[in-house]
């Protein structure tokens, strides 16, 4: 849909901004400065060759794995809106909100080859990819405590795309931004605040994407495994990636979840694992992808006492939530929780 902002211009930039791949290092992508961020889309290159003789063996996903610790800061890392554990987190959650319509290209297996592999993402600080325009629960740029925005990130290294690294070499990779859009104002700072919603004290509702990973030992019944909250925010959705004792991706190491308050109130579920994959996906109008699960707090959590009209499940300092599954097995879950917080940005 279109939006007018009086004063303000939505702006889409086609760029070609990169990092280069060094194994381990850290590396940084500059940003569009002075723009309201609304969406941000990107991708992954790498280039390889693999043994003429010996076919490695590839890890799921190890060419988004070759990414670890990805951020969206400002101001050098005093803000960090956006941040996951790896790329890998960040393209599953992007194939959910493209309804799977991303490239997620495996490591190859095959032997004597040279070729390229490439992943997908995007970064939709509004929820709504479909609509970049959307204004609402941008990064700011614009505003006048904000001075540079950049993604930051660590290479990994061979071992992260193919089982010991062995059998095969990466050649070169580059994060890749592709395109940057949002709303300027210019210098009408009247017409800037009334676009973002800033209120009198010159805060803002900014994204804030929060991660946990959780790791256990064996199985646990009767929902036994908990997974906290983070407090202070408005959390839109929760993202689960689930993994077996080996890190792959898997359906059958969670059997059910709930969202649970510690009087254990249930504000989502009880509900099977793979029942509530398969809900999420029709919604999504996609296939389930193994291991992975969304849930929808503007659609899934009704209760009066947690559900905000800013749209999402509100959870203050005080209280304390949970995600608690039972299991099956050893395994692990990298969870995140795409959030808004109210932030000062404006003096």
């Amino acid at each position: 849909m279109a939006y007018r902002l009086p004063n303000g211009k939505f702006k889409t930039t086609k760029v070609t901004t990169f990092a280069s791949y060094t194994a381990n290092q850290k590396a940084e992508v500059d940003l569009i400065t002075a723009r309201n961020i609304t969406f941000i889309k990107g991708h992954l290159r790498m280039n390889y060759t693999t043994d003429a003789a010996n076919a490695p063996t590839a890890i799921e996903d190890g060419v988004a794995k070759l990414v670890r610790n990805l951020q969206l800061q400002y101001n050098g890392g005093a803000g960090v809106p956006i941040q996951v554990l790896s790329l890998q987190q960040l393209v599953l959650y992007s194939k959910h909100l493209l309804n799977e319509r991303i490239r997620n290209d495996q490591p190859s297996e095959n032997v004597g080859e040279t070729g390229d592999a490439y992943v997908d993402f995007i970064i939709s600080p509004s929820l709504n990819p479909k609509d970049p325009q959307d204004p609402r629960y941008c990064i700011p740029g614009e505003a006048p405590t904000i001075n540079t925005m950049k993604i930051t990130f660590q290479w990994g290294n061979e071992a992260n795309v193919w089982d010991g690294g062995a059998n095969a070499q990466i050649n070169s990779a580059e994060l890749i931004i592709d395109e940057e859009a949002g709303w300027t104002f210019g210098p009408d700072i009247t017409a800037m605040k009334n676009g973002l919603g800033v209120d009198p004290e010159g805060n803002v509702f900014m994204p804030l994407w929060l991660t946990r990973s959780e790791q256990w030992t064996g199985a646990y019944a009767g929902l036994g495994l908990a997974i906290s909250f983070p407090t202070d925010v408005i959390v839109r959705k929760i993202f689960l990636v689930a993994k077996d004792n080996n890190g792959n991706r898997s359906d059958s190491v969670v059997s059910e979840l709930a969202v649970r308050t510690s009087d254990n109130d249930d504000l989502f579920g009880v509900v099977d694992w793979l029942e509530a994959q398969r809900v999420s996906a029709w919604r999504l109008d996609m296939d389930p992808i193994k291991g992975c699960l969304l849930i929808d707090c503007v659609e899934d959590i009704r209760d009066p006492a947690y559900a905000s009209k800013l749209a999402g499940l509100e959870v203050k300092k005080a209280d304390k939530l949970y995600v608690r599954f039972s299991t099956q097995a050893a395994g692990s879950c990298d969870v995140l929780f795409d959030c808004v917080r109210k932030v000062k940005v404006f003096e």
